[in-house]
C-alpha cells in the first residue's frame, strides 16, 4: 500500500510540473509521460467505480453480453465503448494507426494466442484483475500458485525466445 501511495505522489508531482509548464499541453502529446498516464487511469477508474457502483472489467461486459445477462449493462456497455474509443484515439495520437494487408498467418497466431489466454483465464478464478488486485493481497493460496505459474511460464517463454535468437544469430 505504501508503494502505491508513493507512485501516486510521484504521478501527482509529474502532472503538477507538466500543468505549470503548459496546462493541458500533455493531452495532445503523442505519448504521455508514465506519471500523467497513471494519473488519468486512476481518475478514470475512480469515475467508473462511482458511475457503475461496482468493480468493472470489460471482459465481464463481453461475457454478460454473450450470455444475455443484464446486470447494470447499459452503463457498462457505454464504458466498454469508451474503452475501445480511447484505445483507437490513443493509437491514432501516438502515430501507431496504420492500415495494411491482412496476413492470414498473423491472424491465426493472434487467434491462437487469444484462445490460450481465454483458456488460462478460465483456470484462474477472477482472471488477471481478480488475481492481482484481490487474490494476492488477501493471501489466497490459489492466487499465489496461479501467479507463480504465470511468472514461470513467462520466464520460460523468454528463455525460449532468447535461445531462438542466439541460435539464429539475431
Amino acid at each position: 500500500m505504501l508503494a502505491l501511495a508513493r507512485r501516486a505522489r510521484v504521478a501527482f508531482r509529474v502532472a503538477q510540473r507538466a500543468a505549470r509548464a503548459a496546462p493541458f499541453a500533455w493531452l495532445s502529446a503523442a505519448a504521455w509521460a508514465p506519471g500523467a498516464a497513471t494519473l488519468v487511469i486512476g481518475v478514470a477508474f475512480g469515475s467508473m467505480l462511482l458511475l457503475v457502483g461496482d468493480s468493472w472489467a470489460y471482459t465481464d461486459v463481453l461475457a454478460e453480453l454473450a450470455r444475455g445477462a443484464a446486470m447494470n449493462l447499459p452503463w457498462r456497455a457505454v464504458l466498454l465503448l469508451a474503452l475501445f474509443a480511447g484505445a483507437l484515439a490513443g493509437g491514432y495520437s501516438a502515430g501507431k494507426w496504420r492500415t495494411g494487408r491482412v496476413q492470414i498467418a498473423l491472424c491465426a497466431r493472434c487467434c491462437a494466442g487469444g484462445f490460450l489466454m481465454g483458456v488460462g483465464s478460465l483456470l484462474i478464478p477472477g482472471s488477471n484483475d481478480g488475481l492481482v488486485l484481490l487474490g494476492l493481497p488477501l493471501l489466497w493460496p490459489h492466487a499465489w500458485l496461479a501467479f507463480a505459474i504465470m511468472c514461470a511460464t513467462v520466464g520460460a517463454a523468454l528463455l525460449l525466445e532468447r535461445r531462438a535468437l542466439i541460435k539464429n544469430n539475431l
